[in-house]
């Protein structure tokens, strides 16, 4: 009886002190994971929040760069002023984002990057500043060729720069996923063997820990597949944001660019026409001045849908900034069935707009330039439409122009 007893006592104990272990190592593999978790959810949160204001950045410089473009198209001195505010007011926003960035935590790569890319938005602002200044004194050859031999290519060079950087969170995103789910995977492995154990010991005992242990790993793949859904969602949401306007979710000028490169192939090989559109809205500058960036945003807005219904699902309709929008039209047959589209652009635009029982009111200036007729290269096209809706603009406003439509010097 005593042995019996003291054989119960020993067993007992013994069953009590691998429930502990059990219990404790389980209980220690837990916490670990969520400490695992919490330090991955926190390196995420901090690379997307880089990435995001990295983003800001790359389209605050696109910004400048088209108002400087902007500059040597614009013959109105009084407008330089206006303009030149705004490419001011961009470089002290970019400077904000940058310090920003600064201050997260960052490693050392990142901060070399982030050094590199700030010397180089410097060496790029020089230079912008050396073709407004060119402007002002109205030497146009002298800022078309600073802006095109160094403003341009220094801006290229600093995307470029941003765009490693971009890329760099999202290796270390992959990085970070790839270790947390190695650590997890391990810890799993040994709850996995105590259950083992457990089992060899006392079944009874080994089908409670199982039991519990096969919950918190459902518990926890269900967190892993959350995560790597979540991680899938805002990578796609990033590449998101560098190809599309983030006001009007319409493709911005870095895919309407690359677009425009594949149509003008496509359309050579079919022996067939590419219409680019180059269109501005006319009085958007009013309703902004009058009635606030909101209702500004909100025409645009409602533009961008009402033109995007009248295009066909194999054409580009894109916002390239501002109020510039462009259309590309793809396998047409002859230049004349691009007119009908332009005819019905502009009468959607010039419906009214109601917002906050307000009637907002726009008309839409377009010029087209035709591949193969007008140009040859995606930057003839864009440069010739570009003149093309500025004689539409010269010409009354609210109206299309072609470039054969344009008067010969």
């Amino acid at each position: 009886m005593v042995n019996r007893d003291r054989i119960i006592r020993s067993t007992t104990v013994a069953f009590v002190i691998i429930i502990v272990i059990l219990l404790t190592t389980s209980l220690s593999g837990i916490f670990r994971i969520r400490d695992v978790m919490g330090q991955f959810d926190q390196v995420i949160d901090t690379n997307n929040r880089q990435a995001n204001i990295m983003n800001q950045i790359m389209n605050l410089g696109q910004e400048r760069s088209l108002i400087l473009q902007s500059m040597l198209f614009t013959q109105n001195p009084f407008e330089w002023k206006g303009m030149q505010r705004d490419m001011n007011l961009i470089v002290t926003a970019s400077t904000q984002l940058h310090e920003q960035l600064l201050a997260l935590p960052s490693n050392e790569e990142e901060l070399k990057l982030l050094e590199l890319q700030q010397k180089q938005n410097t060496t790029t602002s020089i230079a912008q500043n050396k073709v407004a200044n060119l402007v002002y004194e109205q030497r146009d050859e002298e800022a078309q060729q600073q802006l095109y031999e160094d403003a341009i290519p220094n801006q290229r060079t600093a995307i470029n720069l941003m765009k490693r950087f971009i890329a760099l969170q999202h290796q270390q995103n992959l990085e970070k996923q790839r270790i947390t789910q190695d650590q997890v995977g391990s810890f799993k492995g040994m709850m996995l063997l105590l259950m083992v154990v457990g089992l060899a010991v006392s079944g009874a005992i080994a089908f409670i820990i199982i039991k519990r242990l096969i919950q918190e790993i459902d518990r926890r793949n269900l967190i892993e597949s959350e995560l790597e859904e979540r991680i899938a969602q805002r990578t796609q949401r990033l590449s998101f944001l560098a190809t599309h306007d983030a006001l009007t979710t319409l493709p911005n000028r870095t895919l309407f660019r690359e677009q425009l490169t594949q149509s003008i192939k496509q359309s050579h090989r079919s022996k067939n026409y590419t219409a680019v559109f180059f269109m501005d809205l006319d009085g958007f500058k009013e309703i902004n001045d009058k009635y606030g960036h909101d209702a500004g945003d909100k025409v645009l807005i409602e533009i961008s849908r009402r033109i995007g219904e009248t295009i066909r699902e194999e054409d580009l309709f894109s916002r390239i900034g501002g109020d510039e929008f462009t259309i590309i039209l793809n396998n047409l047959a002859n230049r004349e069935a691009a007119l009908p589209i332009a005819n019905k652009v502009i009468s959607v635009t010039n419906e009214p707009i109601i917002s906050d029982e307000l009637e907002l009111r726009v008309g839409i200036s377009i010029g087209i330039s035709f591949y193969p007729d007008d140009g040859e290269t995606t930057d003839q096209l864009v440069s010739l439409a570009d003149d093309a809706m500025y004689q539409a603009k010269g010409s009354g406003k609210n109206s299309y122009v072609t470039v054969s439509d344009i008067p010969r010097q």
